[in-house]
């Protein structure tokens, strides 16, 4: 009876014979690599956890309050208080040789709150596999699929088990909808030389919504090659480069974004407490999509209606890529001040240009108790003026303890505050929430041969 509520509550029988077929494929891909590797195995392993949590937040959605005029009456929406729970579950399962590594990270989420809109199932895979095919040589497959529901970000990505999400104002585009992230990324490492190494790899991603036509969500997928040289330059500086070619394209309005990149850098460790990472660079992009606005048209009557049309449009820009951290590592933890600036999708199916603020504090109090404070400050603006409705400012601060019993198990205590304030509404919206969670992980069981 308990399966078929759950399978009620989805409500997604497509995604879920999907999210079967590729976990089947999966299976038997690894299971005939393993199968060729047979006379070269040494290890099978397994490596459970789980991961319960109890959440109290004022705004989980992190709405702005406003004002709603409906038949003549008006009304103030203000955001819900939320209590609920998580209880996730998940494992690493794989198989490694002298020259291979084959595995799969797998997750659950089961989610309970007083708003049952915002109740889910959610799923996530990660198969990987690595092979040695020379002493210069190596090649790597991993993919993610994810099935998830859109307020999966409000996990708090600092501590959590599961994967962050691709996007960061899903949430906030209207009622939480089911997505389906499928992504795969082949690559090839190349040693030049003891010092020198070369990384060439691939990578497609594709994200669709539940009815994402009702929601103002928006399918979208991404195509992107990366070629990376690094080379050690001395023993305490590393110096690398990127160039990448990246298309962005949302068939359902008819849009795309084709951007080229060059980034170079360089890591710096000044003594064995204190390093430094600059990287700085550039992108050219190329904008193609179709324009909506309101003409006049005069009818045959002489009236004069208005009408929506539609045409296409195209522009182009420069801008800048960078990113620049500084780590001071202690005897009881490290701190770490970075600064980014870099290019991500939204839910809406257009590209945003953000810059990032961070912090990332931890310290260990004694053998048990750690003390983590993670603090960001991000501006978002639309690459493309036309989809500028999502420009925001956001801010996170978080502070977190963790109390660890046993190697095996731990418990712990979040804070968290929000605020954002999106540059074409009036009202910014602010969250408050704590969260009190239990992790245990097994330790890893293994059979050689």
């Amino acid at each position: 009876m308990a399966t078929l509520i759950m399978f009620k509550q989805l409500n997604t029988v497509g995604y879920l014979k999907q999210l079967f077929k590729f976990k089947t494929v999966t299976m038997i891909l690894i299971g005939m690599v393993a199968q060729c590797n047979q006379s070269l195995a040494r290890e099978w392993y397994f490596k459970p956890n789980v991961r319960s949590e109890l959440i109290y937040d004022t705004n989980l959605q992190l709405r702005a309050s406003r004002t709603v005029t409906l038949n003549g009456v008006t009304r103030r929406l203000k955001p819900e208080e939320t209590v609920g729970g998580r209880l996730l579950a998940g494992s690493v399962i794989g198989s490694q040789t002298e020259n291979s590594d084959i595995f799969i990270r797998s997750n659950v989420s089961f989610n309970r709150f007083n708003i049952s809109n915002f109740n889910s199932v959610n799923f996530f895979l990660f198969p990987e596999s690595w092979f040695q095919v020379s002493e210069r040589d190596k090649l790597g497959i991993s993919g993610k699929l994810f099935f998830d529901n859109t307020l999966s970000l409000e996990r708090p990505s600092g501590i959590d088990i599961t994967p962050g999400d691709l996007d960061e104002t899903d949430d906030l585009l209207g009622v939480p909808r089911r997505r389906f992230t499928k992504s795969i990324r082949p690559e090839w490492n190349h040693s030049l030389s003891e010092k020198t190494a070369l990384n060439l790899s691939y990578e497609f991603t594709d994200v669709t919504y539940e009815n994402a036509e009702k929601t103002g969500r928006v399918d979208y997928s991404i195509h992107s090659g990366q070629l990376n040289i690094s080379h050690v330059l001395t023993p305490k500086l590393q110096l690398f480069s990127n160039l990448s070619a990246t298309l962005f394209s949302t068939p359902a309005i008819d849009s795309s974004t084709t951007y080229y990149t060059i980034q170079v850098g360089g890591n710096y460790k000044f003594s064995e407490r204190w390093e430094a990472e600059i990287v700085a660079g550039g992108r050219y992009s190329i904008s193609d999509f179709r324009r909506s606005s309101i003409s006049p048209f005069i009818t045959d009557n002489g009236q004069i209606i208005l009408l929506p049309v539609s045409e296409r449009d195209t522009n182009s820009g420069l801008g800048s890529l960078a990113y620049g951290s500084l780590k001071h590592n202690y005897q009881t933890g490290h701190i770490k001040l970075n600064l980014t600036q870099d290019i991500r999708p939204t839910g809406n199916g257009a590209l945003q240009s953000t810059n990032v603020a961070g912090l990332d504090w931890l310290h260990n109090i004694n053998e048990r108790l750690t003390l983590r404070i993670t603090a960001n400050a991000l501006r978002g603006s639309s690459i493309n003026s036309d989809s500028n409705f999502l420009d925001r400012s956001f801010l996170q601060a978080s502070p977190m303890l963790r109390w660890r019993f046993t190697p095996d198990f731990s418990l712990g205590m979040r804070y968290r505050y929000r605020y954002q304030k999106y540059d074409q509404l009036d009202n910014s919206a602010e969250s408050h929430s704590v969260m009190l969670f239990a992790n245990y992980q097994w330790q890893k069981m293994s059979i050689s041969r």
